[in-house]
């Protein structure tokens, strides 16, 4: 039988914290390796287990979930942080996805979403709640609008990057790039890496949002109920 993965839990909520350890005790894919109280004790605690994979609350005291998911990043760049909130404020969402969160996922998700959503950011795909893309994404079209066109891209992109940053853009997950582009998912991650050399950033989320303030994605062509 395969090892479950190792999560972390890092909520300043008692009581969330008890629900999600008695949802992943009944979860055979995963199993609960510490949980912390503040984002503080969420970098001390990761660098102790170096889990699979990093639930984290947003609003906590000493440290918050950004400022706590930018340190550990910086100390593990590989590390996987799904941050689970109640709140969506377009600016937490964007800091934390910048910071380097895999996925951004609401408290309403339930459980087969939330099981989900670690799924696919350790599968290097990018969870978000449908709510939180929608904003995100009409955000970024209403900053585009505003703002004149540049004279010249900052970033070259070849048509076919462009091509994987559109259906990126439109929530597909890497499987769903490569069948609608024709392509093997092997293509679609090398794809990603070269973008993401160029943007200057690692993750796939964290390509997306670059990509999306350099105005490099056709944010008219991205659906904003999808």
């Amino acid at each position: 039988m395969k090892a479950p993965h190792s999560l972390l839990i890092v909520d300043d909520d008692v009581l969330v914290r008890s629900t999600y350890r008695r949802f992943f005790a009944a979860q055979e894919e995963f199993e609960v390796c510490a949980e912390g109280r503040d984002g503080s004790e969420g970098v001390d605690l990761f660098d102790r287990h170096q889990p699979d994979v990093l639930l984290m609350d947003l609003q906590m005291p000493v440290m918050d979930g950004v400022a706590a998911t930018r340190e550990i990043i910086a100390q593990h760049p590989g590390a996987c942080i799904v941050i689970m909130t109640s709140f969506d404020p377009l600016d937490q969402v964007l800091a934390a996805l910048s910071a380097g969160a895999a996925g951004y996922l609401l408290k309403d998700v339930g459980g087969p979403g939330l099981v989900s959503g670690l799924h696919q950011a350790m599968a290097g795909d990018m969870p978000l709640s449908p709510s939180v893309r929608k904003d995100m994404v009409a955000a970024m079209v209403d900053r585009h609008a505003a703002r004149p066109a540049p004279k010249e891209a900052a970033v070259q992109l070849k048509s076919r990057e462009l091509e994987v940053l559109g259906l990126l853009a439109r929530g597909m997950s890497n499987q769903e790039i490569g069948a609608a582009m024709y392509v093997s998912d092997s293509s679609v991650k090398q794809t990603l890496l070269a973008i993401g050399r160029k943007l200057g950033v690692r993750s796939r989320t964290s390509i997306l949002v670059k990509a999306l303030q350099l105005g490099l994605v056709d944010l008219e062509s991205v659906p904003l109920d999808a």
